[in-house]
């Protein structure tokens, strides 16, 4: 038995968002400068390795293939208007009339075709694009899409008694929280 999974953190001070992924289709970003769209991962331009690699082992596998599995983490600074696309793995294998799976190339190609003024509109229009390829059937599989635009809005302030509290909850143990 096995999971896929992605962490994300976002750190608005330094505008990085950091991944790890564990076996996960590799999140999909929209470059507000250019209109582009490409796969996020440690090896693309822009991208900020966390952790160096390591020459010997497996990485980045789904959690509970095999003990213990390095995860690499990565951080891409983001621009205003940058878009930030997770899915998961039923839009990459839905099939199409011609038999074929889309993949990673066929979600990028649905994605490129979106408007992409409104995020929930990405969201909609990846879901639907791929049920019409499947041609309505069922997926088969979770379909979830969580997409993220950067508004370029600086972290919330924090009151002194936030701030307390905050401190509080980390120092405490998991009976007192």
């Amino acid at each position: 038995t096995f999971a896929t999974a992605v962490l994300a953190s976002y750190f608005a001070t330094t505008r990085h968002l950091v991944l790890t992924n564990a076996g996960h289709p590799r999140p999909m970003s929209r470059s507000a400068a250019t209109g582009a769209w490409s796969p996020l991962h440690e090896a693309a331009e822009g991208v900020e390795l966390a952790r160096s690699a390591r020459d010997v082992g497996i990485d980045n596998l789904p959690l509970g293939i095999i003990e213990p599995t390095a995860y690499h983490q990565y951080a891409v600074k983001l621009a205003v208007g940058d878009v930030v696309v997770f899915y998961t793995d039923a839009l990459m294998e839905s099939v199409g009339a011609d038999g074929e799976q889309l993949g990673e190339a066929g979600v990028l190609d649905i994605a490129r075709e979106l408007p992409a003024e409104d995020p929930s509109e990405i969201g909609r229009g990846l879901l639907g694009a791929v049920r019409g390829l499947r041609g309505g059937g069922d997926a088969g599989d979770d379909e979830t899409v969580v997409v993220l635009r950067h508004n370029g809005a600086p972290p919330p302030p924090q009151s002194v008694a936030d701030r307390l509290r905050t401190v509080c909850r980390l120092v405490a143990g998991p009976a007192e929280r």
